[in-house]
């Protein structure tokens, strides 16, 4: 993953995606260096580039590529292997992506309970929210509309990326039902 990091270097900074803010009417507008407040969250379109930047967040400051990206996940549907290396052990995979709070609910699209880091998609989510994934799913999202699933029953990953905040959580769920639905249609 050589194109994922938390302060982006000079020499790639001018591959970022530029960053757009919505609108209560739905349109979007080009961020600034200057920061806006939405709650306690405090951005601008310089967060990933600031020399001192010490917010290492992995949902809201982790810069990355949708090619990284599917690497990690795909690291993670092999059970902590890529490429014939062993990342993580199996059982750590096997671990971060059960249920670690029991009974809890949180509320996070295509989830139901927490791993270790991931949101999994139970019975109980999938029933509510009309989740197409697999039960056992394990996915996360990113400040400005970042979302990965890995789908272990399909042997599926999603990779969808955005530069906007607040996100769209809808156009994202819009976009893993049709993965699915292409999926259905070529099984049959």
């Amino acid at each position: 993953m050589n194109d994922t990091c938390f302060v982006l270097p000079k020499e790639k900074q001018s591959r970022l995606s530029a960053l757009y803010s919505m609108g209560n009417d739905k349109k979007i507008a080009r961020v600034g260096a200057e920061p806006i407040t939405a709650g306690n969250f405090i951005y601008s379109s310089t967060y990933s580039t600031r020399e001192g930047y010490s917010y290492y967040s992995g949902g809201a400051a982790l810069v990355s590529t949708p090619g990284d990206y599917f690497r990690f996940c795909q690291m993670m549907l092999n059970h902590g292997e890529l490429d014939g290396v062993r990342v993580l052990k199996a059982e750590t995979v096997d671990r971060i992506t059960q249920n670690q709070i029991g009974d809890l609910q949180i509320p996070f699209p295509g989830a139901g309970v927490f791993g270790y880091g991931f949101g999994i998609l139970t019975e109980k989510g999938k029933e509510e929210a009309k989740d197409p994934a697999g039960v056992g799913s394990f996915s996360w999202a990113g400040a400005f509309g970042t979302y990965f699933w890995v789908d272990p029953k399909n042997e599926l990953i999603g990779v969808f990326m955005t530069q906007v905040s607040p996100p769209d959580f809808a156009l994202l769920l819009g976009f893993k039902r049709l993965t699915y639905e292409a999926m259905t249609a070529t099984k049959k």
